[in-house]
């Protein structure tokens, strides 16, 4: 493989062969110039030459986002968590690939990714999935960045749709207790004691199918979240929380406990039958074994089904996190206590999630300030 070497003026440059265009059949060539010194272009060219007897290199000239893709995969996987990953994988296959899968990233302008972000919105994908397209647009443009590839991240010119509010669906008081209590009539303790503490404690619902035994402090009334069950390509599996801040405790009552222990027994008792032992790795929410959990849907599948005969509204299973925020904001709680127990990283973003619960209590805060003042001083 030789390299042609060339000075106009104060630089050098050089010109090797990379091979034969499938297309054309004529050779192809690469030249790179601004080189201060011969032997700064002969060296340049020698690392070029490596490059393409080993199969590493790739002109960047003509780099397409399947390209990078397929490049910062390893990288991508290395440093992300399991599901993370999947996930991005997912979109990018699904929603970018397909459009711009074959297109050079420099000839991508900002003006073609808004376009088609108008266009996903147009055919009803939530602002929530248009932002995850955008969060990946923006990894594979970092890591073409960081090669070298293009000088900037034109994401950050790019506009995404505006965030809008999802409207909540929530249970009241009497709509909670009367789908607790009509579980209760069913006998169906593993999902009375799942809902009891999904409405109770507000926690994710890979975080409740994750718990192990362990996990609940009976004596400190206290269940641990360092865990949660995911869906990946091969399975369920159990991972950390969704977040850093998501590693939390959450208090519980004096009346949970003593329901989850009455569950605990009757777990021990059912599987006892069959000569399987409960122990502190068991699932909470088992299902045919101890060590084999419930599958993330089932309780979705199960509230799908006994909500109308509950005779109590439809809600998903994450509204119940909802609710049982709500619930305690409404009762006059501090809003870093219901932080604290969602396992959100700020303070203003629990303030920023329920937003239309405060200003609901702006009205109340006033008229309880009027009492407090009519109530020491008669307003003529």
């Amino acid at each position: 493989m030789k390299g042609y070497f060339r000075k106009r003026g104060d630089t050098w440059s050089f010109t090797i062969d990379i091979g034969m265009d499938d297309l054309t059949g004529k050779r192809k060539q690469k030249t790179k110039t601004g080189f201060k010194t011969k032997k700064e272009a002969q060296k340049a060219a020698a690392a070029m030459i490596i490059e393409l007897e080993k199969g590493i290199y790739f002109d960047d000239k003509n780099l397409t986002i399947l390209d990078v893709f397929t490049k910062m995969k390893p990288i991508r996987k290395s440093h992300l968590k399991k599901t993370s990953f999947e996930k991005e994988n997912s979109i990018i296959k699904l929603h970018i690939l397909s459009r711009f899968g074959q297109r050079r990233l420099k000839d991508i302008k900002p003006f073609m990714i808004e376009t088609y972000y108008s266009e996903l919105q147009d055919k009803g994908l939530s602002t929530g999935t248009i932002s995850n397209i955008h969060n990946c647009f923006r990894a594979i443009f970092k890591c073409a960045v960081e090669w070298e590839i293009v000088h900037t991240n034109i994401l950050s010119k790019v506009k995404k749709p505006r965030d809008t509010q999802v409207k909540m669906n929530t249970w009241t008081v009497e709509e909670c207790n009367r789908f607790l209590d009509y579980l209760q009539k069913k006998k169906n303790k593993k999902y009375y004691i799942f809902f009891l503490l999904a409405i109770y404690t507000g926690m994710r619902r890979g975080e409740l199918l994750g718990l192990t035994w362990k996990d609940i402090n009976f004596e400190n009334k206290k269940i641990l979240i360092t865990k949660a069950l995911t869906k990946t390509d091969n399975g369920l599996a159990v991972d950390s929380p969704k977040t850093k801040s998501s590693n939390r405790s959450i208090n519980i009552s004096a009346f949970v406990v003593k329901e989850i222990q009455k569950y605990h027994l009757d777990q021990k008792k059912l599987f006892l039958r069959f000569g399987l032992k409960i122990t502190e790795d068991s699932f909470v929410f088992s299902g045919a074994t101890p060590r084999s959990p419930l599958h993330l849907d089932a309780p979705h599948h199960f509230l799908k089904i006994n909500y109308k005969q509950a005779g109590v509204p439809r809600i998903r299973i994450h509204d119940l996190r909802h609710t049982h925020a709500t619930l305690m904001l409404e009762a006059g709680e501090h809003p870093k206590i219901v932080q604290d127990r969602l396992g959100h990283s700020s303070i203003q973003m629990t303030l920023d999630k329920y937003s239309h619960v405060t200003e609901n209590m702006q009205q109340k805060a006033a008229e309880n300030f009027e009492n407090i003042i009519n109530s020491t001083h008669k307003i003529q």
